[in-house]
């Protein structure tokens, strides 16, 4: 857990590894994880990160993922969509509602 909230970039996102720029699937792993903590911050700062990238018509676009051990990339769209859309589930469901949750000024 201290690792998750270490790596997080000051625009509140997380990259594919630490230091490297955020995208939003990867923050949303980062948020799903940061919901079984207690401080809200981070994960809430996650959020803002994740509907600061979200398009008009929904979706959430992000760079490729990778599967292991070995870098195998694959590009599917809609998992950044699905996976941002998990991670606000788990926000509301284990932190609370948006209006409860705020980041430090």
């Amino acid at each position: 857990m201290r690792f998750v909230r270490d790596s997080q970039n000051g625009d509140g996102g997380w990259g594919q590894r630490a230091g490297s720029s955020s995208d939003p699937i990867s923050t949303a792993y980062a948020v799903m994880a940061l919901c079984g903590q207690d401080d809200p911050g981070p994960a809430a700062a996650g959020v803002q990160f994740l509907l600061r990238h979200q398009l008009t018509d929904g979706s959430i676009p992000s760079v490729s993922d990778s599967i292991g051990p070995r870098p195998f990339l694959f590009h599917v769209p809609v998992l950044a969509d699905i996976f941002a859309l998990m991670a606000l589930g788990h926000v509301r469901s284990r932190i609370g509602a948006p209006d409860r949750v705020r980041t430090p000024a």
